[in-house]
């Protein structure tokens, strides 16, 4: 191989056959994966309560979407090829649209709730940091690293710009 080949980044449809040929080989290694992922998604939402909410909200609507989508096929086959089409397109309309109606998920529950949701938000909210919190971190040890290390970069960030504006003051 050269050296070019070598460095070149894994394409997406070449990175995910390589794993459906891992899982095939080993179907465990799934729920390892998945469990990767979705903390992968909780701690790019922050990793908190709001965090976990939008991986519960993407997961059922996700679910919801599966749902109808073999119900609305004809066959297996049509089902498979719907998918695999939508797949090479990247394109899946449903999926961006989950993607942000889970962003919104505590817009939904306010609906649903109506003037209670607010109160249902903050007991799940002090329940959650107070009670749930260490749980999740024990079981995730990932969530309270990558929580470690935005704070510490938070900081740093806050740290720079107190030294720029500390010369900006000894320049003027």
């Amino acid at each position: 191989m050269t050296r070019d080949e070598t460095s070149r980044k894994e394409g997406r449809i070449a990175r995910h056959l390589r794993l459906a040929q891992e899982i095939t080989r080993e179907p465990r290694s799934i729920f390892p994966r998945a469990r990767g992922w979705l903390i992968a998604l909780w701690q790019k939402k922050g990793g908190g309560f709001y965090g976990l909410g939008y991986v519960v909200a993407f997961i059922a609507l996700e679910i919801a979407t599966l749902t109808s989508n073999v119900g609305a096929s004809s066959s297996v086959t049509g089902f498979i090829t719907a998918q695999a089409v939508q797949y090479l397109l990247r394109i899946s309309v449903e999926s961006i649209i989950n993607t942000v109606l889970a962003l919104l998920w505590p817009v939904y529950l306010l609906r649903w709730l109506g003037w209670y949701g607010f109160a249902v938000l903050a007991v799940a909210y002090v329940v959650f940091e107070h009670a749930l919190r260490p749980l999740v971190e024990n079981w995730f040890p990932e969530l309270k690293a990558a929580q470690l290390e935005r704070a510490r970069l938070k900081h740093e960030k806050r740290r720079r710009k107190r030294e720029k504006r500390a010369k900006r003051r000894e320049h003027d």
